[in-house]
């Protein structure tokens, strides 16, 4: 016979309890990000696992993108339960809520700096759900295109040069403050060169700009090889090695923000062409 006797009995919420439950959920998504950190330093696969992630959720933190590769690194769109409902959605029975953070209040810390309290936030992928996972016609746009785009306002000029050596695609004249590039190339080629090269006047790291140039062509359908984590960061500690992961992930946000707001400015240009 069901137990209804606990309807009459006297409950009342345990503050202290909710809150010790939050913070060891808290300390358990920072731990995964620790150790997952901690395990791509020295595993290529790991490490392509996570920057193909960052690619996809380019928005996220470098600490999520972690959390989502370390959880589910097929995921393509995620929401909380409440969001796929309101869409009438609905989780598969058995599904594993994929934990990442979300920012919560601000508080004072003790030097007077402002620091900013962050919650796990239970998510769930579109193929945990029972909507059918349609694929988003990409948007088609010819090499000539992305390469326009890719050039927008960026910090130096461009130029093509017949003396680049063969084994050189592009490379940067500081004191002309050009972007040289060997003419004949492909779109692709020219691309991952130039996303390559401006991305290093960011970050003044040849390795670390390979990473921030493979995230801009994953972004945008142009192939290329992943790149191994720099050699210089392997000795990192997790933390140090996230700050890097972000200044990668900025450099490459930065250049796909000015490729946006290229194609947003064409948008009356490309319907008026149709």
């Amino acid at each position: 016979m069901p137990d209804y006797e606990n309807l009459f009995s006297d409950q009342e919420f345990d503050k202290d309890a909710w809150a010790e439950k939050k913070q060891t959920e808290r300390e358990a998504v920072y731990a995964r990000i620790e150790s997952y950190t901690d395990a791509m330093r020295g595993d290529g696969k790991l490490f392509r696992t996570y920057l193909d992630v960052q690619a996809r959720f380019d928005r996220y933190s470098v600490g999520n993108a972690v959390l989502i590769a370390a959880q589910r690194p097929t995921a393509i769109r995620l929401a909380d339960f409440d969001t796929w409902k309101r869409e009438g959605v609905y989780i598969r029975r058995g599904a594993e809520a994929i934990s990442i953070l979300e920012p919560g209040k601000e508080y004072a810390r003790e030097d007077g700096s402002i620091g900013v309290s962050y919650n796990v936030k239970k998510v769930f992928d579109i193929s945990q759900t029972n909507a059918p996972r349609k694929v988003q016609p990409a948007a088609v746009r010819d090499g000539r295109l992305l390469l326009k785009a890719l050039m927008y306002h960026a910090p130096c000029k461009f130029a093509a040069s017949p003396a680049l050596p063969p084994q050189q695609d592009a490379a940067y004249d500081p004191e002309r403050n050009t972007l040289l590039v060997r003419p004949g190339l492909d779109a692709p080629v020219i691309f991952r060169a130039l996303a390559r090269e401006l991305s290093q006047l960011r970050l003044q790291d040849p390795e670390a700009a390979r990473c921030a140039a493979y995230l801009l062509c994953r972004r945008h359908g142009v192939p290329m090889d992943a790149p191994p984590a720099p050699a210089a960061w392997r000795d990192l500690e997790p933390p140090e090695f996230r700050r890097e992961l972000t200044s990668v992930r900025d450099a490459a946000g930065e250049l796909a923000a000015n490729m946006e707001r290229f194609f947003a400015a064409r948008q009356p240009q490309d319907r008026e062409a149709r």
